[in-house]
């Protein structure tokens, strides 16, 4: 089991398409595992697919989206190129499994996604089409999107070359990280609670005094960083 947070792994997923919305066809898909306990990013994915394949199985095309493509930096447009050389690229289909198959490797992972009704939503609706089955459980899919407007001044920079789906995929996950340590945010909260190893209950203790014993705990540290921070100003 490639299993790098043994509490939960996550993985980011970035796809490029060729439209906006569920039924799309998908020119390549990029993933990273990601712990928020360790702070690292794990093992990758990436496939190109082939262009062709997808209108085989019922996946549009938009305009719109074609035309965006067309005013992108070459770098960028060089997923069309593949995407359209079967050298390079492999069938819908064939890439779904092999994106499963990459996603069995983790122990019941979360599946982070750019925006709730994008990459998911893209990605179950292709394999719906090809009759697959996600390797992953539906009650598992995260929107990113909405993690990163919640915490507007946490910024990173850049991995790699805009609108490749794997660098995309590393830039949102390292994003996540530095959104997910923070102290005191919504997210971190959740973390330390999940992830803290010093307030295991004893033999007859409730979980409610466990979890008063686990935020009493976490407010400290929020206090002592925050000591901290004010010192340096």
């Amino acid at each position: 089991m490639n299993t790098i947070n043994k509490r939960k792994d996550r993985i980011m997923v970035d796809l490029e398409t060729l439209g906006k919305r569920a039924g799309c066809a998908i020119l390549s898909i990029g993933a990273v595992a990601f712990s928020s306990e360790t702070n690292t990013t794990g093992e990758t994915f990436y496939c190109v697919v082939n262009a062709s394949s997808c209108s085989l199985y019922g996946l549009h095309s938009d305009i719109e989206t074609i035309v965006w493509w067309n005013e992108q930096s070459d770098d960028a447009r060089q997923v069309i190129r593949h995407a359209n050389d079967y050298k390079t690229s492999v069938s819908i289909k064939y890439a779904l499994k092999q994106f499963n198959e990459y996603v069995s490797k983790f122990d019941n992972p979360e599946i982070w996604g750019n925006g709730s009704d994008f990459d998911n939503a893209i990605l179950i609706a292709a394999m719906a089409a090809c009759g697959i089955e996600p390797a992953w459980k539906f009650w598992n899919n995260r929107c990113f999107r909405t993690l990163k407007n919640m915490y507007p001044d946490i910024k990173i920079d850049r991995h790699g070359a805009h609108h490749n789906a794997l660098d995309d995929a590393i830039t949102q996950a390292q994003h996540a990280l530095a959104i997910l340590k923070q102290p005191g945010s919504v997210a971190g909260f959740k973390e330390a609670i999940s992830t803290w190893k010093d307030a295991t209950p004893d033999a007859g203790e409730s979980n409610i005094e466990a979890m008063i014993q686990r935020i009493n705990w976490l407010e400290k540290e929020v206090t002592k960083y925050a000591s901290q921070e004010g010192a340096k100003a």
